[in-house]
């Protein structure tokens, strides 16, 4: 396991995703749709970086392998606020806490990288009715992510999911580490 200092901030800003995602959850129930985007805007940035520095970590670093759960407690975060707030049915807790549920029990990329997805297009659908200029700035920060890391939908993130839809199709048990 990394200690270097690159692999300790790599492993708090990991961290720092989960009050964010609980920040999201009281912004969005709260009707501050501009917040929220700011806040949601600063978890991928935090998560952009982290991944930066612990690919540059020699070794695994402490929280890599809670990454992914880090990420899709932001998706929960989201699909809460946006039940609290009355902007989605509170029905969407379902398959959101399935696939949270899920991605935490059998550490399913899948399952989290489905529950991110469902939440995005939701908090976009709500910003494209409610809040027009959030929603410009998230998709601002979406068209800059895409420049600046785009190339690794193809290369990691798809193959990543159809490995573990496999991994989950063939009943292996979760994998022991994540990249």
């Amino acid at each position: 396991m990394a200690t270097t200092a690159v692999a300790r901030t790599a492993d708090q800003l990991t961290v720092a995703r989960l009050p964010l995602a609980a920040l999201l959850v009281v912004a969005i129930a709260s009707a501050r749709l501009v917040l929220a985007a700011g806040i949601l805007i600063l978890c991928w940035i935090t998560d952009t970086l982290d991944g930066i520095l612990a690919r540059r970590a020699p070794g695994m670093t402490r929280f890599g392998a809670w990454d992914p759960i880090f990420d899709g407690m932001m998706g929960l975060g989201l699909m809460a606020g946006m039940v609290l707030g009355g902007y989605v049915s509170a029905l969407w807790l379902v398959p959101s806490l399935l696939l949270g549920g899920l991605l935490f029990r059998v550490r399913s990329l899948a399952s989290g990288m489905l529950l991110q997805g469902m939440a995005y297009a939701w908090f976009l659908r709500t910003l494209a009715l409610e809040d027009r200029d959030a929603l410009s700035v998230v998709l601002f920060a979406i068209g800059v992510a895409a420049i600046t890391h785009g190339h690794r939908i193809p290369r990691v993130l798809i193959p990543r999911f159809f490995a573990d839809v496999a991994r989950l199709k063939g009943g292996e048990p979760p994998p022991a580490k994540e990249e």
